[in-house]
């Protein structure tokens, strides 16, 4: 795009060449071949503007068809009901069971934890049996695992 400054030049000098040195034009005629001038003088640069909005407004339809869904799309698309259920479905035994685990293993490390600050014999005892429980209960997540990994490789 030009400068402004260069943009001026070239009108300067036809106006100077057709036009009066005044600012306004003294018959209809020469204010007519004043306004041809000044628009042959602006076309470029309306076409150029336009020409940017075209553009612009183009990728803004491109991105709003990408992003628009219609309902005849979406029929045959699962809800999200149905693709939890079919999730479910697929899911195995095993997968099942590690998540089980995991949650057990998740509620016995919290209630550990709850009962490290306190010290009377009561809560070391119960302490130490979540302890014992949680171990075993991370020795089955791995076993399970195990499994799940050799029926994978297979």
């Amino acid at each position: 795009m030009e400068s402004i400054s260069s943009q001026n030049t070239p009108l300067s000098q036809s106006t100077a060449a057709t036009t009066p040195t005044s600012a306004m034009a003294s018959t209809p005629a020469e204010t007519a071949e004043i306004i041809l001038v000044k628009s042959k003088q602006l076309q470029p640069d309306k076409v150029e503007i336009s020409t940017e909005a075209k553009n612009i407004s183009a990728e803004e339809r491109d991105t709003e068809d990408k992003k628009s869904i219609d309902a005849s799309s979406l029929s045959g698309i699962m809800s999200l009901e149905e693709a939890a259920a079919a999730e479910k479905a697929n899911e195995s035994d095993l997968d099942k069971r590690i998540r089980e685990l995991s949650m057990e293993i998740l509620e016995i490390s919290v209630k550990i934890q709850l009962l490290q600050d306190k010290e009377d014999k009561e809560s070391v005892k119960e302490r130490q049996k979540l302890e014992v429980d949680l171990a075993m209960k991370k020795g089955e997540l791995e076993a399970t695992m195990d499994r799940k990994l050799q029926e994978a490789a297979l």
